[in-house]
């Protein structure tokens, strides 16, 4: 199920050159089955999987549960949508890398920026030129696929990420003091990043079930 959201946003982050615009956004919702704004990558992953995924002029910018994870209490820690944020362009294309895939271990794709940024978890991380663009879990909620895109071609300018922060899924919204967008999955618990964020990964507990999001600044310079 896929939901559509309209934001009137102004927001100007000089790093990446963006101008103060009005940005529509979606929440893509991966229960039951496939919830895509973007198809032409195929169906990744293995089968059986509910993807969640940005379209062509988007990126993943929040990430909604139906409550933080509790052994044995049904649907918690499912994730219930991936909340994506226009871009101002229509050159979204993913990577031509393999899912990230932390089914059995860590799955990081950054050389630079690698590092032990939840510690006794598993980690799904793109490379630093590079952004979440989709999440997938099967059925039993166990968040354990997602997929990147290059930030150079989001954003039309060579950025890479930097001052990257954990957020974690607790019992209430954790949207880094961030309000775009509004309340936009009502009902969900609501991990979200800065102004100035994107997702650049996820970690999971060893059940798999999704613990925090990894949320970068991207900017043209290391």
């Amino acid at each position: 199920m896929r939901y559509k959201i309209s934001a009137l946003v102004g927001l100007m982050v000089a790093t990446l050159g963006w101008s103060t615009s009005s940005r529509a956004t979606n929440l893509y919702t991966p229960i039951n089955g496939d919830s895509r704004g973007y198809t032409g990558d195929g169906t990744w992953g293995p089968n059986g999987i509910w993807r969640a995924e940005c379209a062509i002029n988007e990126y993943a910018k929040g990430m909604s549960i139906y409550s933080p994870y509790t052994p044995g209490t049904n649907h918690s820690g499912f994730v219930h949508g991936l909340w994506c944020y226009g871009t101002g362009s229509n050159n979204h294309v993913p990577n031509a890398n393999e899912p990230i895939d932390v089914s059995i271990t860590d799955s990081q794709f950054s050389p630079t920026l690698l590092r032990e940024w939840d510690s006794g978890f598993r980690k799904a991380e793109c490379n630093d030129y590079e952004m979440l663009s989709a999440i997938a879990q099967n059925s039993s909620g166990q968040a354990l696929y997602g997929r990147c895109e290059s930030a150079s071609i989001s954003w039309t300018s060579s950025v890479y990420a930097t001052a990257c922060h954990k957020v974690g899924f607790t019992n209430s919204d954790n949207r880094s003091q961030s309000n775009l967008g509004g309340d936009w999955d009502s009902g969900s618990y609501k991990n979200q990043c800065a102004d100035d964020e994107a997702i650049k990964g996820f970690s999971v507990y060893s059940t798999g079930q999704i613990k925090s999001i990894y949320c970068c600044r991207y900017t043209a310079n290391r």
